[in-house]
């Protein structure tokens, strides 16, 4: 038998282990690259897929790592992320993922 229905939020029964969370908090791994210009740096854009929305831009130094905190919503999957020319999608399921400002090599 199914409990009564409530009438009001405080009249509501939930799991203790029950996640109230609408957000998640998401590092984003920038993985440095060595240029022959030693203070090479641009901009970092980070999007959510596939709604578009900007979550991050900054100027960073493309040699330094550096891991940059994000607060996804919750229906996020994949994010965009673009430096310069590089620009990759990622996966957004875990708690992390890893950005090489390197293009990828197509076979030809």
């Amino acid at each position: 038998m199914l409990p009564p229905t409530p009438n009001e939020f405080k009249e509501l029964t939930v799991s203790p282990n029950f996640k109230w969370n609408t957000s998640k908090v998401f590092t984003l791994k920038f993985v440095g690259v060595t240029t022959s210009a030693p203070t090479s740096s641009g901009v970092l854009v980070i999007t959510s897929l596939p709604d578009n929305n900007e979550l991050l831009r900054i100027r960073h130094v493309m040699k330094d790592n550096k891991d940059f905190q994000l607060n996804l919503p919750g229906h996020v999957k994949q994010i965009r992320v673009r430096y310069g020319i590089v620009e990759k999608d990622l996966p957004a399921q875990g708690v992390s993922a890893s950005f090489i400002p390197v293009p990828e090599l197509k076979d030809e």
